[in-house]
């Protein structure tokens, strides 16, 4: 255990997991130390393990203040089922039905990986498509066409190869900012690994 108030931020700078598992069970009657337990279990949102998610049950089963935020933290890692858990009490009763169910909690925290990086390569590749601007008499002719000023709207050569010309320079961007973005998910993956397995073992 701590001798002294853990520093929340530095163990999560340094990737202490272990550190920021024993914070969450920090004890302490002063507001600074309920602090310490409700910053670390926002901080765990961080680290999808499945010991993670038993040691912020375990809280969030609890009645100290830092419930709150290990339900937060939960609900951030199995975000696809999010929307079911969102009730303290439904929260509970899917981890009473799930925690002797390692592999099922897995798939569960895969599955909010997978759509968190969905969302973050949609995210990449709308910002790269909005950073190709037409030229100025090309931007006034779509919003000629978009917002019907146009008398006579019609099929607009300009427009068209100007879509073509975007095409061309977005597909190499997206090819670039895709390899990018997997290779960051490569480093995380084989970081979570080595991580997760340094787990294994612990105790609160």
């Amino acid at each position: 255990m701590f001798i002294f108030r853990p520093n929340i931020e530095n163990l999560d700078r340094k990737r202490d997991v272990r550190g920021l598992l024993k914070a969450l069970h920090y004890s302490g009657q002063s507001e600074k130390a309920r602090r310490v337990c409700y910053d670390a279990a926002g901080r765990l949102a961080n680290y999808p393990y499945v010991k993670v998610l038993e040691e912020l049950a375990r809280v969030m089963s609890g009645t100290d203040d830092s419930r709150t935020a290990a339900h937060m933290s939960i609900e951030w890692l199995v975000a696809d089922m999010a929307h079911q858990l969102s009730k303290r009490a439904a929260m509970l009763k899917w981890w009473e039905s799930t925690k002797d169910n390692p592999d099922e909690l897995r798939n569960t925290l895969k599955s909010a990986i997978e759509r968190r990086r969905k969302n973050e390569w949609e995210t990449v590749s709308t910002r790269i498509s909005n950073e190709i601007v037409p030229p100025k008499h090309i931007a006034v002719r779509i919003h000629q066409i978009i917002y019907n000023d146009d008398p006579t709207p019609r099929e607009d050569s300009v427009v068209d190869k100007w879509s073509e010309e975007k095409d061309r320079q977005l597909a190499p961007k997206l090819v670039t900012a895709r390899a990018e973005l997997e290779a960051k998910w490569r480093y995380q993956d084989s970081l979570w690994a080595k991580e997760e397995a340094s787990l294994l073992n612990w105790m609160p």
